[in-house]
């Protein structure tokens, strides 16, 4: 099971991903794979546009990526989140998903 949490709070953007999704093989596992290239593909656009407070910690099993908050910051960590919200949906069985400040009240995404 992959384990998601990613929140925005004063004036942090934040995203956690730990585990496997247990789909196939290490190495063979779709559902690992295009949520590693989601993550990393936010990583590399933070550090890309050389935002303020970014920190990335990327390592097999487990990812965090920290901002803080501004216009790019905001869009990037929010096409990040939505993303990984579809796949949480398409996959409730290996994805689990928390998200805090990202939908409007009432409707924050939380995959059981």
């Amino acid at each position: 099971m992959i384990l998601i949490f990613a929140g925005r709070r004063d004036d942090r953007c934040a995203l956690h991903v730990a585990g496997h999704a247990g789909c196939a093989a290490r190495g063979q596992d779709v559902v690992c794979a295009a949520v590693s290239a989601v993550v990393n593909t936010l990583a590399a656009a933070l550090a890309a546009f050389e935002l303020q407070g970014f920190h990335a910690k990327l390592l097999p099993g487990e990812a965090r990526v920290t901002c803080g908050r501004s216009g790019a910051a905001e869009v990037l960590f929010y096409a990040a989140v939505i993303g990984l919200a579809q796949m949480a949906a398409a996959y409730p069985d290996h994805i689990q998903m928390q998200t805090e400040g990202y939908f409007r009240a009432g409707q924050e995404e939380e995959s059981a």
